[in-house]
């Protein structure tokens, strides 16, 4: 629990310095349509990664043929092509901040799965403006949702 505390407060001591932060965040996602993740605030001008992990539960390997985001903003960085039976992939994903408000990002994801043959993931983020960031919690960090 202490080591989960002392990387919050680094990540915060790194955001009231306004320095420009990228963070990993993994999350776990079902291949079941319609999974959404709140990736919590993020000051204009930053960009986080995200990984989406998707599960192969059928007896034969998912291809990915595509993967395609709603906003420039996201940008799929990386996914495989297949994902062998009884094993995970992983879609990487980084989202940039680049104006104030809050957003709600799709990751939709078309495979060969002849039931379900598109995936939709959505990510939440909200962004502020870079001097709100520092003053908005009160006491220059900037709040996060893990």
């Amino acid at each position: 629990m202490m080591k989960a505390r002392q990387r919050v407060n680094s990540f915060r001591l790194l955001v009231a310095s306004l320095a420009v932060v990228e963070v990993l965040v993994v999350a776990t996602h079902s291949s079941a349509a319609g999974t959404e993740t709140n990736l919590g605030v993020l000051s204009v001008g930053q960009s986080l990664e995200h990984q989406i992990r998707l599960e192969n539960k059928g007896s034969g390997a998912l291809t990915i043929r595509n993967v395609g985001s709603s906003c420039e903003c996201l940008h799929v960085l990386s996914y495989p092509s297949q994902v062998a039976p009884a094993s995970t992939g992983e879609i990487a994903v980084k989202v940039v901040a680049e104006r104030v408000g809050e957003f709600r990002y799709e990751v939709a994801v078309d495979t060969s799965d002849t039931t379900a043959p598109r995936k939709s993931f959505f990510l939440n983020v909200s962004a502020v403006a870079p001097t709100a960031a520092v003053s908005a919690s009160g006491n220059g960090a900037l709040p996060v949702e893990w």
